[in-house]
């Protein structure tokens, strides 16, 4: 298995680990939104794609009330990309145009 730090350089096993179990390192962003979700953006330092360009990061959103209701968003290849990507899925919750839980 790969791992790569969030900037996607090569890290060892240990390395990972450390940096994993880092809070503030994990977490890029995280954003409420209307009081009801909780929009984060982390760094995972594993390839979650299934085929095609490495995937290190993802939003979910989670249900405040109900915190075991947890949704994936989006997956992103870089950190700028991470970013980006949260601010646009936290304006389109807000705006309205996308309900985290609505069936796709």
């Amino acid at each position: 298995m790969k791992y790569v730090d969030a900037d996607g350089n090569s890290i060892t096993k240990e390395q990972f680990v450390e940096l994993f179990m880092t809070e503030s390192y994990r977490q890029l962003r995280r954003t409420t939104v209307h009081k009801r979700w909780w929009v984060a953006t982390v760094w995972l330092g594993v390839d979650l794609a299934t085929a095609g360009r490495p995937l290190y990061f993802e939003t979910v959103v989670q249900d405040i009330q109900d915190p075991e209701h947890l949704q994936s968003l989006a997956k992103y290849a870089t950190k700028g990309a991470a970013l980006a990507g949260h601010n646009r899925l936290v304006n389109q919750i807000r705006a309205g145009r996308l309900h985290p839980f609505s069936k796709k």
